[in-house]
């Protein structure tokens, strides 16, 4: 049996698949091994090339990739995440070279590389299948371990060991609105309701105050007339 010839489409089709693989980057997963500075990590990517060879080559590690978020309004209105170092990402390699986009806003293209590592970013939204949690069907979830906010159809549920809210001023408007648990007003601490004892004896405009004020939840009337 003769041996195959070669033809120049061979050659072409060999050497358009190493560029691909070599040098054509689309998006991967990854883990970060530094955090460099606000919105910017160094990662290891979690892939190698494979050569018809059967060689296996290793992704370096890249430096100085940008942290991508949901934002808007010119980074007024974002959601952030804490990442640290072991933490997995996707990362996302640009069509183009992005760097006077991305510290000018200007679109300038540098070089003409394309798909290139260097203008790569990365979410923190990868997870294994043995990390991923259960995702409720019906509501919007955020979670910090045992902290957690729900939001339903019908209203927003916070579940967790302390909620506080910071603000020059705080308005709560409901039909109905249910204290339960201790309470503390004026920078005092929360205390359960305590007893008030005694003979309200002749002073009905007291038993009255108390009455309403055990209605609210405030005292309990222990008192005698």
């Amino acid at each position: 049996m003769s041996a195959k010839t070669v033809t120049q489409k061979d050659i072409m089709d060999a050497h358009f698949d190493k560029r691909v693989r070599d040098f054509v980057h689309t998006s991967f997963p990854a883990e970060i091994t530094r955090v460099v500075s606000a919105g910017v990590v160094d990662v290891q990517p979690l892939i190698s090339t494979m050569r018809p060879d059967g060689q296996i080559i290793p992704y370096p590690e890249l430096f100085d990739v940008r942290v991508q978020y949901m934002s808007v309004s010119n980074g007024n209105v974002k959601i952030t995440l804490p990442y640290k170092v072991g933490d997995k990402v996707w990362c996302f390699v640009s069509e183009r070279d992005t760097a006077s986009l991305m510290t000018n806003g200007i679109v300038n293209p540098n070089t003409t590389i394309t798909h290139d590592l260097s203008d790569c970013f990365c979410i923190p939204s990868f997870l294994m299948d043995t990390e991923v949690v259960d995702s409720d069907p019906d509501n919007i979830v955020i979670q910090h371990t045992s902290s957690k906010i729900t939001i339903k159809q019908d209203g927003v549920y916070i579940d967790g060991k302390e909620s506080i809210i910071t603000a020059s001023e705080a308005s709560i408007v409901a039909d109905n609105i249910a204290l339960r648990g201790k309470v503390g007003f004026n920078g005092k601490d929360a205390i359960t309701a305590p007893t008030i004892t005694g003979s309200t004896t002749g002073n009905p405009v007291l038993k009255s105050l108390l009455t309403e004020l055990q209605k609210y939840g405030l005292i309990i009337d222990a008192t005698t007339v």
